[in-house]
């Protein structure tokens, strides 16, 4: 499968919020992050801190680090085995979206990120301090409350040390500080998230097998659907809530648009069952037309690559629309709050979707 379509998979979440800065060294990559963890007791990081160490950490995993496992080119996916962590692998990165509501019909959305880069190859030994550490990994959660037309954002930064943050295999786990996902087995997971006002736990799931690629540099899977069920808790009150979310996983030598060229990611759930994929991939100054590519899921879990002749993506006043012909599908995507996150879907068909933008990148920044 060609490259550019495959790229919807995770690293374009992940670009999105960590692309576009410059190289910096791993001295100054520690630094800002000791800076940064020092900065509250909850680690919610000042701005100019987390900037700093979030641009760090993208340079730094840029870098050719010898001693750890190139990807091959083909990948045996086993689950749950897979989703675990991969520490032979430099890189690697895990990330959850959707869309929730309340008995009551209050709508909300979520995703958590963490990514994860390291830094001392597993042949090697580790140093004696108890701040030593093999992995460096970076956060970022949003909940969105459409009833208060709001973005609750945040994100955190840890060196893999004394239990502050890191991955395992038994039960598979990733996690920064209280922030985790941890797979129970092949298809059940449960998320943890909570800022100063909000936060959210949530079973969640899965609906459909993974769809899975391998490559040269990267391995990845995605589970388009799960059912999501648990509990949000904005400024003290705890609702209720259930919804779909989507499920991205990669490692290997994760690519970060970190030049000229980014894009902007629909993930869309129909209710009919399938899942759409859509991907904008477009210069950052606007000085070409952008290309479109994607992928659908139909409903018993069989996945199509979209093509640039498949499909076109566009606004309509503040809303995304997506067509795609071949299905009778012109979809509208009205995000519940300003032009990205969690969105409901109308048209030809309906369900929910998370909108990933380019500008997003600059949020927390």
């Amino acid at each position: 499968m060609r490259f550019t379509a495959w790229l919807v998979f995770h690293f374009a979440g992940i670009a999105l919020i960590l692309g576009g800065v410059g190289l910096s060294s791993l001295k100054a990559l520690l630094a800002a992050a000791a800076v940064a963890a020092s900065a509250s007791p909850h680690a919610q990081e000042s701005a100019p801190a987390m900037a700093a160490a979030r641009a760090a950490l993208v340079a730094y995993a840029q870098k050719d680090v010898p001693g750890f496992a190139p990807a091959r080119e083909r990948w045996r996916f086993a689950f749950p085995a897979d989703h675990a962590l991969h520490p032979q692998h430099r890189t690697e990165s895990w990330r959850l979206s959707g869309a929730l509501a309340s008995r009551a019909g209050r709508r909300f959305g979520f995703q958590l990120v963490f990514f994860r880069v390291g830094i001392t190859p597993p042949r090697v030994a580790l140093g004696p301090s108890t701040w030593a550490a093999r992995d460096v990994y970076w956060a970022q959660l949003r909940l969105t409350d459409a009833a208060a037309n709001r973005h609750h954002d945040s994100e955190k930064l840890e060196r893999a040390a004394m239990g502050l943050s890191g991955a395992q295999s038994s039960p598979a786990r990733v996690w920064v500080h209280e922030w985790s996902v941890e797979a129970h087995d092949s298809a059940s997971f449960t998320l943890r998230g909570a800022q100063d006002h909000a936060g959210l736990e949530l079973s969640l799931v899965a609906a459909k097998p993974p769809v899975t690629h391998t490559a040269d540099t990267f391995h990845a899977y995605l589970v388009s659907r799960l059912r999501a069920r648990g509990t949000v808790r904005i400024d003290g009150a705890a609702l209720e809530v259930e919804g779909v979310a989507w499920l991205d996983r990669a490692w290997g030598q994760v690519p970060l648009p970190v030049g000229a060229v980014v894009w902007d990611r629909l993930l869309i759930q129909l209710d009919d069952g399938r899942e759409v994929m859509g991907v904008r991939l477009r210069r950052r100054d606007g000085s070409a037309d952008p290309t479109v590519s994607g992928l659908l899921v139909e409903g018993n879990g069989a996945a199509r690559v979209l093509q640039a002749a498949d499909l076109a993506i566009d606004r309509v006043e503040r809303r995304w629309r997506l067509r795609l012909p071949s299905e009778n599908l012109e979809l509208y995507l009205d995000p519940y709050v300003g032009d990205s996150g969690a969105a409901a879907v109308s048209g030809t068909g309906a369900g929910h979707a998370y909108v990933e933008l380019a500008a997003d990148a600059a949020r927390l920044r």
